[in-house]
């Protein structure tokens, strides 16, 4: 299957964002074909260094004409050394398809950006339980970006047990990335 997403975000420029995404989803399986669903997500900065999140993801996704449990992510991620170094932490939940909460893994994150705008990220992801359905290994994200003026490109590969997969992004923005005040200017190659 393909994912797609067609996504929207808001903030002040400063100490907070908000997103929507609205996700579809393209296979030769017709019962995958029609599947979509939406995103919300809210970031606040209360300070240059630390950043807070929320999201929700899967909203009124439906499979079969079953519901599928909705997602949660709740995160947070400091920046230091001029921003070029970044550690985040997330809890990540469902709601089991049932409206409640259920915590199901820790990711854990690290990354660095050198001034020429190119970034190396990972993330490690673990299981809080042994549950049925939910994958007891760990699991990573390798990822590489370059981070221009008005643009970035980035792409990486997921690596689960037994699976891979790829990701690839485009940044667009009116905005000059490394805005004034927040930290060292990327030069524009």
């Amino acid at each position: 299957y393909r994912k797609n997403a067609l996504a929207l975000a808001l903030g002040d420029g400063r100490s907070f964002s908000l997103g929507l995404a609205w996700n579809r989803f393209s296979s030769p399986d017709p019962v995958i074909e029609p599947f979509a669903s939406w995103d919300l997500g809210v970031t606040a900065r209360p300070s240059r260094h630390l950043s807070i999140g929320a999201a929700m993801l899967g909203r009124g996704a439906r499979l079969g004409g079953l519901r599928l449990p909705l997602r949660y992510d709740l995160g947070l991620a400091t920046r230091f050394a001029g921003d070029t170094f970044t550690l985040s932490a997330d809890l990540l939940a469902d709601d089991r398809a049932r409206d409640d909460f259920h915590a199901t893994h820790l990711a854990f994150g690290a990354g660095a950006e050198l001034r020429a705008g190119l970034a190396l990220s990972l993330q490690v992801t673990v299981p809080l339980h042994g549950e049925p359905g939910l994958s007891r290994d760990p699991a990573a994200v390798v990822a590489l970006a370059w981070n221009g003026p008005h643009v970035g490109l980035s792409g990486g590969t997921t690596v689960l047990p037994g699976h891979t997969g790829g990701l690839g992004g485009v940044r667009l923005s009116r905005e000059r990335y490394r805005a004034p005040g927040g930290g060292h200017e990327v030069p524009t190659l």
